[in-house]
């Protein structure tokens, strides 16, 4: 919490100071999702990118740590077993967060977090699992404050649609340059030799 505090009152200072028309957000982790609320407090337009998957994957990259594809985050519980590094109990309290409907969310409402965090434990384990819990819900209400998210790939947006965003709030923009403006195209690609090293 204080970590938060810390970086929305540097990011306040900064708004402040430069006084922005558009702030466009690269990511979020490690900052805090209040950025986007510290934009609406002082007038100006929000760009969120989203280049991964860490507004439905606590993990990041929706893969499990048996090191399998998630193709759909689970609920809550899943979830929690999956950042737990339990990925034998991921569908089952996936499907039971399924079938509990809003119960997982209920209690997780009633789990407050202390700070500071509770040591390795059993109290630490329950705080972490309801914040999984409450976690898509959150980050649904705060893409919700941003003037409009973008995404580079048509896997991403419907991954992000997941999250039940308002219709036409997510943009495709793909990654890469506009090269229509060169007078001679884009530079032409010269295949490399098979020994060649390859070069970035």
């Amino acid at each position: 919490a204080e970590a938060m505090q810390a970086a929305e009152a540097a990011f306040d200072r900064v708004v402040a100071q430069v006084r922005p028309d558009v702030v466009h957000v690269q990511h979020l982790i490690h900052l805090s999702t209040g950025i986007i609320d510290r934009c609406r407090a002082a007038g100006v337009a929000c760009v969120v990118t989203l280049s991964d998957f860490w507004a439905r994957c606590s993990r990041v990259q929706l893969i499990r740590p048996n090191h399998k594809n998630c193709m759909i985050a689970p609920p809550g519980l899943g979830c929690a077993a999956c950042v737990k590094e339990k990925p034998q109990l991921i569908d089952a309290l996936a499907a039971a967060d399924r079938l509990l409907g809003s119960l997982p969310a209920r209690w997780a409402a009633k789990v407050p977090q202390s700070v500071p965090a509770f040591p390795p434990g059993w109290k630490k384990t329950r705080e972490d699992a309801a914040s999984l819990v409450r976690r898509e819900h959150w980050m649904r209400e705060v893409l919700q404050r941003a003037d409009r998210i973008v995404v580079p790939s048509y896997t991403l947006k419907a991954s992000m649609e997941g999250l039940a965003l308002p219709r036409g709030a997510i943009a495709y923009c793909e990654y890469g340059l506009d090269t229509r403006w060169c007078p001679d195209g884009p530079p032409a690609r010269v295949p490399r030799a098979p020994a060649e090293p390859l070069r970035v």
